[in-house]
């Protein structure tokens, strides 16, 4: 690790939580969030810090993915005999999170629906969330189209017809600025 400050020491940082290979992509997306936050902080970034990346997310699975762990990355009989942090991230991910648990994500955009109480902010920030949980994410003209459709009419007619605001010609900032 690189030096940490006296003042990251005296935080007492909580470590991050351990992965016990759920099928369930939101598990699996925060844990390797909080994985990456905790490397940050503590500067284990870096390609020279590859090998210790991933030596110590071994100790942040439980359960089969510690199972899997010790078998694929630190068993002698291994068949792949370097894995860099990228790799086994993405081993992890293919062999816990299945297809039925990322179709998910894709239902819960397609879902996804305005809600009056919450506005038109909340209801971008639950489509940006599901979109950014699919395996092939919407590209940026559908998430547009997604979002100006799932509009109330109301909202559609006044802001958009006045100001000639279109998934075509504008920027989802553009578009945002003119709902809120």
């Amino acid at each position: 690790m690189g030096p940490v400050g006296p003042e990251i020491k005296a935080m007492n940082l909580p470590k991050p939580g351990k992965y016990g290979g759920q099928d369930d992509l939101e598990k699996f997306d925060d844990w390797v969030h909080q994985l990456l936050k905790y490397y940050r902080m503590f500067k284990v970034t870096g390609p020279n810090q590859d090998d210790d990346r991933v030596l110590y997310t071994g100790l942040f699975l439980e359960g089969i993915a510690s199972k899997w762990y010790n078998q694929e990355i630190e068993s002698p009989d291994r068949r792949t005999l370097y894995w860099s942090f990228e790799d086994l991230i993405c081993g992890l991910f293919k062999c816990f999170v299945h297809e039925a648990s990322a179709q998910n994500a894709a239902n819960q955009y397609n879902w996804t629906r305005f809600n009056h109480e919450k506005g038109a902010l909340a209801f971008y920030n639950d489509l940006r969330h599901c979109a950014y949980q699919m395996v092939q994410p919407p590209d940026d003209y559908s998430f547009k189209q997604k979002f100006i459709h799932g509009l109330p009419h109301s909202i559609i007619k006044t802001i958009f017809e006045a100001r000639r605001i279109s998934a075509e010609h504008s920027t989802i900032e553009e578009i945002l600025d003119e709902v809120q």
